[in-house]
């Protein structure tokens, strides 16, 4: 099996309409989903991009992989999905739309190829914090590039990250003017950009061995709770993230209800791939819920930021959610 992860970053899931958003223009993702497994009540380790990315791709904590906030780097030890793939005999690549994510703050770690320049981009653009972002069709175009010249008879793993809906919100014309406003158009726009990569997995004859994953690394607060984006503060509508997986040949339009955590992904995929992680892993396979089982009873998920505390001397802020509770550990004067 090939494997395709699309991450798109600061995704909301109550925006997409097979999380249950009346209007929304989802038409892609929403039928993507009805081919695979959905999982209602996905969450994120970290409401920030690269500390996220790095616990899906190492399946550690950011306690243990060392990348707690966006501009620190991946621990030496951590191991990655990519150099486990690249070892197992797959081609490995990854095409990032964000500076965030740069291949010098060890993402990149085991990909043969890491398109994460900026030097050929037409539309790249400098975004909040200074931090240069490209829209979602040039990071597709780089992804379709490499699939179309590529030796369809070796295994591959291909990341495509998309992070049209981070702000500043400035989705292309007449997208700037949907009902659901800014925001709601770059989802739309990121929308039809996932579906171009799942076209391009039929053009090229791949699809039915392809797993695709399609996922969020946090979502967006959009003003509730007097946060306006994400990264400061640990509420629901930045810690929860929708998710989906598609297996050739397996269940599709299942809703998988139980909570699940980043630092399932990587065990998942082990799972599905028959890989050996070779090392204990936090996480569990997500594969037996697919399949129909029943997850662990009251299972602690984890979530944490430090962007308070290397941005502005504020205390870290750590949350568990158990049993329909939740735990948020600070300080107070």
């Amino acid at each position: 099996m090939n494997l395709v992860v699309v991450t798109v970053d600061t995704l909301r899931r109550d925006v997409l309409g097979c999380y249950g958003s009346p209007g929304a223009r989802t038409t892609r993702l929403d039928r993507l989903a009805a081919e695979s497994v959905l999982f209602s009540a996905g969450r994120t380790v970290a409401p920030i991009t690269l500390p996220a990315h790095a616990t899906l791709f190492t399946g550690l904590y950011p306690a243990s992989h060392g990348a707690r906030h966006n501009g620190r780097f991946l621990s030496e030890g951590a191991g990655t999905l990519a150099d486990l793939l690249s070892r197992s005999g797959y081609e490995t690549v990854g095409f990032v739309a964000s500076l965030v994510l740069s291949g010098a703050y060890g993402i990149s770690r085991g990909f043969d190829g890491y398109d994460d320049g900026w030097g050929g981009s037409a539309g790249a653009v400098m975004g909040l914090h200074g931090i240069w972002e490209r829209p979602g069709d040039e990071v597709v175009d780089s992804f379709a590039q490499w699939l179309r010249r590529r030796d369809r008879d070796t295994p591959f793993f291909a990341w495509v990250h998309l992070y049209d809906p981070h702000a500043p919100y400035d989705p292309p014309s007449p997208l700037a003017k949907v009902e659901s406003g800014a925001y709601g158009g770059e989802v739309i726009y990121t929308d039809r950009q996932v579906g171009r990569v799942l076209d391009l997995l039929d053009e090229r004859g791949v699809s039915g061995r392809t797993v695709v994953v399609v996922l969020s690394d946090h979502g967006e607060a959009l003003g509730e709770r007097g946060e306006s984006e994400h990264g400061l503060l640990l509420y629901e509508n930045t810690l929860d993230i929708p998710w989906m997986i598609r297996v050739p040949g397996g269940p599709a339009g299942r809703i998988v209800s139980e909570p699940v955590s980043l630092v399932d992904f990587f065990p998942t995929v082990c799972d599905l791939l028959d890989l050996d992680p070779r090392e204990a892993l936090p996480g569990s396979s997500l594969v037996p819920l697919m399949n129909g089982g029943e997850g662990e009873k009251g299972r602690p998920i984890y979530a944490e930021t430090f962007y308070g505390y290397y941005g502005y001397s504020w205390s870290p802020l750590r949350a568990i959610v158990s049993n329909g509770w939740k735990l948020v550990a600070g300080t107070r004067d």
